[in-house]
């Protein structure tokens, strides 16, 4: 227990701490009022029953006499009121103190899952290279909510109804000690047996159920994703099979954990009925005098009407607790590592460092980078300079590292030996946001939000921090303004769908140009960014990017030669190494692998090997 606690404050923040520490204390108080309400029975139903303790017994005498109550009559009316108000007040504390856990639990369900979407978000890029963002997405839905509903809601309930049971107990151990001790230790071991009977199994239930979820949301998000091919190729079969499997698995935990936490209740239920009438034949048999043996059967029907679903409730929340303990272990795994908030670290950079210029050159000295658990060296020991307003084109075959190389620029990927300069000085964590504001990036693919066109050129800025001027200028050089005024019923305000499924894929990568353009990027980085666009709209891309040089900086990876054709220099990579460097008509009489990567038939098998790769 003291380990869930742990585990489950490292989630949260000192604010939701306290209010878990308020829900503590005020499942004290629930539990003395619970206590009060059982006690208050005791006076009423024995005045019920024999009007004439009121004067044999010295505190109702003294009640009776200090308020002066004309008759018995009077006086067991206030007695009965004073019943009524005292369980009415414990059932209103108690819905108080439900409505509080309901609206706490909720929020800190909302801000856990942003903290670990920002988590995911903070983490380098090479983390997202490893896992599958199904596996993410579920993690921010299916499993902060089983934490929340199955791991802190349950140990709240376990806490407060810890309390009734203790402070009830106390009670009837007061009221019978002899009789207190065989209940609670018959009622106890009995609850105790079936929850460690039950709490292995739960355990590795809830360990299927986190693996069979994440199988289910992958295979789902992939069905999805891919809808297009599995229609064309009728492999629908086969992706519902691969998402059936999975879920049939999870359903069948699910049922079976819920069986096994749900079903203990009954056969228990039935011994503490059976218990209680146990109890009431004792008293019977042991006493003749009926007035004196009600009160106290009251007193122990309302005590175990009290307690009996107090008990049920602890073993219910425990077991729950334990099928669902294998996902909190999955967030404080992902939560694990330190970090400062995005917002926070963005601040502190750019306060720390100032301004960051790039007047002279990029340059690389003996860079090599290596992806976790891959055996071949991806780069090896790059060594390069890139000018100012120069246009750079980067070629190569399938896997010789360009990517890597871009991703290195990019900030993404961090040397594993080497360093990165601007004008001379050194790329690092302390000035790596104020680097990444000067480029701009088009990748080979672009995602498109189910947002505005407007929405989507200006990719990540508020609605009413959007500079439509600035869109409509990056649209223009991108080729793609006119379509949006002519051909879209909207204009600027047109909805893509989701990931642009409304445009063909030339248009999308004009837009995702747009969007680099947008933000007037220092540098401009073209990852394959012409691949889907016919001969005639490239050659007018790469005209108006080509009056973009001096000014901006141009690094452009291409499979297709007239798109570098023009470039300053062209780094021809192979096998990780940057095998050769120079313009394009230098290269072609003096590189033999140049011109092997020139043919037509070799850059359309490269093109074709990429494709796949991607795809895989």
């Amino acid at each position: 227990m003291f380990s869930i606690l742990k585990k489950l404050f490292d989630l949260f923040s000192s604010g939701e701490r306290r209010k878990i520490y308020f829900l503590f204390l005020a499942s004290v108080v629930l539990g003395f009022v619970e206590m009060l309400g059982v006690l208050s029975v005791l006076p009423f139903m024995a005045v019920l029953t024999d009007p004439s303790i009121v004067e044999s017994n010295k505190y109702l005498a003294f009640v009776y006499q200090y308020i002066e109550f004309g008759d018995i009559n009077s006086f067991l009316s206030f007695l009965g009121m004073l019943v009524l108000v005292v369980i009415l007040t414990s059932n209103l504390f108690a819905s108080l103190l439900t409505w509080f856990v309901l609206r706490f639990t909720h929020m800190c369900g909302y801000n856990l899952s942003a903290k670990v979407l920002e988590s995911y978000l903070d983490r380098p890029y090479v983390f997202h290279l490893d896992r599958n963002a199904s596996e993410l997405t579920k993690n921010i839905f299916l499993e902060v909510q089983r934490v929340i509903l199955g791991v802190l809601t349950p140990l709240i309930t376990v806490f407060s109804k810890l309390f009734v049971v203790l402070f009830i107990s106390a009670i009837i151990v007061i009221a019978d000690p002899v009789l207190a001790f065989v209940v609670v230790s018959v009622l106890g071991c009995a609850y105790g047996i079936v929850y460690l009977l039950v709490r292995k199994r739960l355990g590795s239930l809830g360990e299927k159920i986190v693996e069979s979820g994440k199988q289910y949301y992958k295979a789902a998000n992939e069905a999805l994703g891919a809808v297009k091919e599995i229609k064309l190729n009728k492999a629908e079969e086969h992706f519902l099979r691969r998402y059936m499997k999975p879920s049939l698995e999870y359903a069948h935990s699910q049922s079976l954990s819920q069986t096994l936490t749900l079903v203990p209740r009954y056969a228990l239920e039935a011994l503490a009925f059976g218990g209680m009438i146990l109890i009431i034949l004792y008293l019977i048999s042991n006493s003749n005098n009926l007035s004196e043996v009600i009160p106290i059967m009251a007193f122990y029907v309302l005590s175990g009407y009290r307690l009996m679903p107090a008990m049920q409730h602890i073993l219910s929340g425990l077991s729950v607790l334990r099928n669902n303990y294998p996902s909190l272990d999955v967030l404080c795994q992902d939560l694990g590592h330190k970090k400062s908030p995005v917002k926070e670290r963005l601040n502190e950079s750019s306060v720390a460092v100032g301004e960051l210029s790039f007047e002279d050159s990029l340059e690389f000295k003996h860079v090599s980078f290596n992806y976790p658990g891959v055996s071949e060296v991806t780069l090896s020991d790059i060594s390069l300079k890139i000018v100012h307003g120069a246009s750079i084109g980067i070629v190569g075959g399938t896997g010789s590292g360009k990517s890597t190389l871009i991703d290195l620029m990019l900030g993404l990927l961090v040397p594993e030996s080497g360093c990165i300069y601007v004008d001379g000085r050194l790329i690092d964590k302390s000035n790596m946001d104020l680097w990444q504001k000067k480029i701009g990036y088009v990748p080979q693919s672009i995602y498109l939000t189910d947002e505005s066109v407007k929405n989507n050129i200006a990719f990540g800025v508020a609605e009413e921090d959007i500079d439509f001027g600035a869109v409509q200028a990056a649209a223009k050089t991108a080729k793609i303004h006119d379509f949006i005024i002519s051909d879209l019923p909207g204009g600027y305000a047109t909805e893509v769908g989701e990931r642009g499924v409304r445009l063909s894929g030339g248009q999308r990568q004009r837009i995702g140009l747009a969007r680099a353009l947008y933000r007037d990027p220092e540098i401009l980085v073209l990852d394959e960014a012409t691949s889907a666009l016919d001969g005639a709209t490239e050659r007018q891309i790469m005209n108006e990017l080509n009056k973009l040089t001096k000014r901006k900086t141009l690094i452009m990876v291409a499979h297709r030669m007239s798109t570098i054709k023009e470039c300053d220099s062209i780094l021809v990579f192979e096998r990780g190494s940057l095998v050769d460097q120079g313009n394009y008509i230098a290269l072609q009489e003096s590189s033999e692998f140049f011109q092997k990567l020139s043919l037509p038939g070799f850059i359309k098998h490269q093109f074709i090997e990429t494709e796949k790769g991607m795809e895989n």
